[in-house]
């Protein structure tokens, strides 16, 4: 029988208020507190179940190549999916916004700046190579140093971290961060084998990904899928599929009709256009929910003449968030206000954000000196909502003077070209984990710039209330930093953010059912049913 999987009170929340194959190269806790001196990550350690499968191939679908493997170099989800099947972190956020361990079995402050890691015993890397206190040590220092996730390593203090004994590891910071939990669970800083790896490159490792994670890397099709076998050896409960196939569809139609004819049993990103089609297919079950994902329109903000603000602003008065709303998303979620969602801690939308306004935005232009507009270049992504999006703010753009064109990149050229800042406007959205920090420091803090701080804003402002926001312990002072931030950002304008959005999923009903997450899913825990 056909199922639909709703999160219900959230969602009218939301509806209401809120490389061989590779190519070329978190809601948080609402005590902020890292006063808590222990915080214990008793994860279910079980054998192997009743219920492994040896035969079926297991296919998830998405709708990009991943760019690489290397979990500790990549920014886009369709490269950090995959690769979680084969790396793992300390800890993770559970479904009810608690920390877990993971690779950690437990841990504890010993002052604001010192955090002791006691790390699972017996664990083994997928070439036989026991995971140490060593390996979490140049983990932790290379993520520290890796452009693209960075921003989430950054308090860690290098020079400052003491290897007690092989199971027992002591982490210095550079400062309090009340944000450190959040990151530590960030795929970004995943656990790597350091002798295996101590001389190789990110090129290297996107080939011949080894980690803890339940499935092993096999092979991969350049373009096409990347595929796992089971982890025979894993320190927990194996993955009930041995067999596990990440493949990469481009087209949203062919991702459901995917589904439909039985090539793919789970899709990810799964088109609001087709949702009403899903939903009539008794073979298929519908997954909906918020997430915590911010999708904007990105300036250049050192190009002109995106770097006057008033442009930006104009521009910002220009794009009709109704529209693309209906335009791009069928009609679901709710039109973005400022920088962060409504999900995320600390977000308000009590802001001076101008409301669509094309009078306003043309006045706004000439002031700026651009009575008769200006032509600019738009770049997106192979995805489809961000297409239909950029159409509606090219056609409203046209109506203020603004002559706009559209170019539509494959993925991996439109990393390149927006992180080289060749663009004048992307469109991109933005995955958080709930937390502030993690939502806002490595878009907007000028250190990221050339990695994923897309609009190349380089705010000396900004940059101090970043900062502020990590360091600050004390939860009320920590919330008046981030809504003062949230202000400046609004201020300045290096972005308009226009959606909201749900997560929406599907999967086969030849599987057990699957509990919806607004965080990462979890392959390994699926079964066939019986």
């Amino acid at each position: 029988m056909k199922k639909k999987v709703l999160i219900v009170a959230s969602m009218i929340l939301m509806a209401l208020t809120v490389s061989g194959c590779m190519k070329k190269e978190n809601p948080v806790s609402t005590d902020s507190s890292q006063n808590q001196t222990t915080k214990s990550a008793e994860a279910e350690v079980t054998g192997a179940g009743d219920s492994l499968d040896e035969t079926k191939t297991l296919v998830i679908t998405h709708g990009a190549y991943p760019q690489t493997l290397d979990i500790q170099n990549q920014s886009d989800a369709f490269s950090s999916r995959p690769a979680s099947m084969v790396f793992e972190k300390l800890m993770k956020m559970d479904k009810d916004g608690n920390y877990q361990g993971v690779l950690a079995e437990s841990w504890e402050y010993e002052d604001d700046t010192h955090l002791v890691f006691h790390l699972r015993k017996g664990v083994k890397f997928h070439n036989g190579d026991p995971m140490t206190a060593e390996d979490v040590k140049w983990s932790l220092i290379r993520a520290a140093n890796s452009a693209h996730v960075s921003s989430k390593a950054s308090f860690i203090n290098q020079d400052d971290i003491t290897i007690i004994d092989d199971n027992t590891i002591k982490v210095g910071y550079l400062y309090p961060n009340a944000s450190a939990y959040a990151a530590f669970s960030n795929v970004g800083l995943s656990i790597l084998p350091s002798k295996l790896y101590a001389n190789a490159d990110t090129a290297d490792i996107s080939k011949n990904p080894i980690g803890t994670g339940p499935y092993k890397y096999v092979d991969c099709v350049n373009g096409e899928k990347v595929t796992f076998v089971r982890n025979e050896d894993y320190w927990g409960e194996k993955a009930h599929i041995k067999n596990l196939i990440w493949k990469t569809i481009t087209e949203n139609a062919n991702r459901t009709i995917e589904l439909e004819t039985g090539g793919a049993h789970f899709s990810y990103d799964v088109p609001t256009t087709d949702i009403d089609r899903i939903e009539s297919d008794d073979k298929l079950t519908l997954l909906m929910g918020p997430n915590f994902t911010i999708q904007y329109v990105c300036y250049n903000t050192q190009k002109a003449p995106l770097n006057d603000v008033k442009v930006r602003k104009a521009l910002g008065m220009a794009v009709d968030k109704e529209a693309i709303k209906i335009a791009a998303y069928n009609g679901l979620g709710k039109v973005g206000v400022g920088p962060m969602v409504s999900t995320t801690q600390y977000a308000t939308e009590d802001l001076d954000v101008a409301p669509f306004d094309l009078d306003a935005a043309k006045a706004l232009l000439a002031e700026a000196g651009y009575p008769d507009g200006f032509e600019i270049k738009i770049y997106t992504n192979e995805n489809q909502a961000r297409i239909d999006a950029a159409q509606v703010v090219q056609n409203s753009w046209a109506k203020i003077g603004v002559k706009a064109t559209v170019t539509t990149l494959e993925y991996a050229a439109y990393y390149e070209a927006v992180n080289s800042g060749e663009y004048d406007v992307c469109f991109f959205g933005w995955i958080s984990n709930g937390d502030p920090d993690n939502t806002l420091y490595g878009l907007y803090h000028s250190s990221m710039i050339g990695a994923s701080n897309y609009s190349h804003t380089n705010n000396p402002k900004v940059d101090e209330l970043l900062e502020a926001g990590r360091k600050e312990l004390d939860d009320t002072k920590r919330e008046q930093v981030y809504v003062e931030l949230q202000k400046e950002l609004v201020d300045y304008c290096p972005a308009t953010y226009y959606w909201q959005g749900v997560n929406t999923y599907a999967y086969s009903n030849d599987l057990m059912p699957i509990e919806y997450t607004p965080y990462d899913f979890e392959p390994w825990t699926y079964e066939w049913k019986k």
